[in-house]
């Protein structure tokens, strides 16, 4: 089953902020968000850690991005996305 991406609101700012303060990474973000867009539209539920109910948490090179798959929708919602100080 192939499942749509949802980005919420506050993920993409989150992603964006990243973006912004860190413009000299712009090909790496690329990448990055290439492989979540492969990673999370192929099969969410075998990829990352439980984070309790539906919640899941998946390490993306520098960014940690939490997710919440909707099997019987076919939809991933991307709800967070955060680079830990130590990926800086």
């Amino acid at each position: 089953m192939n499942y749509q991406i949802a980005w919420l609101s506050q993920a993409f700012d989150q992603m964006q902020r990243l973006v912004g303060r860190f413009a000299d990474r712009q090909h790496e973000f690329a990448a990055i968000l290439r492989d979540i867009t492969a990673t999370l539209t192929a099969d969410p539920t075998e990829v990352g850690e439980s984070r309790g109910g539906r919640m899941r948490v998946h390490f993306f090179g520098r960014l940690t991005v939490k997710f919440i798959p909707f099997t019987d929708r076919g939809v991933v919602y991307v709800v967070g996305v955060h680079m830990p100080p130590d990926r800086l």
